[in-house]
């Protein structure tokens, strides 16, 4: 069976599965976002790896509509790219999330309490994210319209994070996040500081449960670390792992590379 990458451009991340299948014997077919997908009938598996959402998922729903399977799929692309219904299935799950509500269009302050987490739905890297606070709440959503919905969130510990790594099931590696000084967001693309970590057994369950809920072959779970225990903040279905990799000593490219091939053998 014919495996392919697709990319908008070859990041750390892409270059080193490209070059992990080069290793275990698998020539990779490339296909990048500039050229043109025809619609019709496609064959083989495809491993999703665009930064641009809209395109990952729009991608992942023609291949597999016309004969194709993709890693991940198109249900799990279009689930993880929207943090609302993610968290609502992981709550469905069982599974521990912050106290959220979701706002549709602009409201006036009063219904929401203060010093709460304000993101939009869909989103990376933390950008757009923001403290909100009593009497702010308003004002952030005229200027935040073009981004509805959005999520109001608990805020949970000191915005330090876990990041485990799914693969098919199993944790492959973690790594803790902790905010740069002067900020609260712990995303290592915005300067926080990574560190390794040891999964314990709670923390496993959780990520793994929390991957199987949005039916995800691969992913990286973030976790939050609140004063009584763990709280899954997000599920990432197109994850970056250059930062994991480094820091746990795990070679996660090549783990993904490997768990691919088995696939393609099904």
């Amino acid at each position: 069976m014919m495996l392919t990458i697709t990319y908008d451009y070859l990041r750390e991340e892409e270059v080193d599965l490209i070059k992990a299948f080069s290793e275990l014997g698998v020539s990779v077919n490339r296909l990048q976002s500039n050229t043109p997908l025809h619609i019709g009938e496609v064959d083989g598996v495809f491993l999703i790896r665009n930064l641009n959402h809209k395109t990952a998922i729009t991608m992942a729903g023609i291949i597999e509509s016309t004969g194709g399977t993709t890693v991940n799929s198109y249900l799990t692309l279009s689930i993880t790219w929207n943090k609302a219904v993610t968290t609502a299935l992981l709550k469905k799950a069982g599974l521990p999330v912050p106290d959220t509500y979701v706002v549709f269009e602009p409201m006036a302050d009063g219904l929401l309490k203060g010093g709460r987490i304000v993101k939009p739905a869909s989103g990376s890297w933390g950008r757009l994210t923001a403290v909100v606070n009593d009497g702010e709440l308003s004002l952030l959503m005229r200027h935040a319209r073009d981004h509805l919905p959005i999520l109001v969130q608990e805020r949970i510990g000191d915005g330090s994070d876990l990041r485990v790594f799914i693969i098919n099931g199993s944790v492959v590696a973690a790594m803790m996040r902790r905010p740069p000084q002067g900020d609260w967001r712990s995303n290592v693309a915005r300067g926080g500081y990574a560190m390794p970590v040891k999964v314990s057994d709670e923390l496993s369950e959780y990520a793994i449960k929390a991957a199987e809920a949005v039916k995800a072959f691969y992913a990286g779970v973030d976790l939050l670390i609140g004063k009584d225990g763990y709280y899954i903040s997000e599920v990432n279905g197109i994850p970056e792992f250059k930062a994991v990799s480094r820091v746990s000593g795990v070679r996660v490219g090549f783990e993904l590379a490997k768990a691919i091939i088995n696939l393609l053998k099904r």
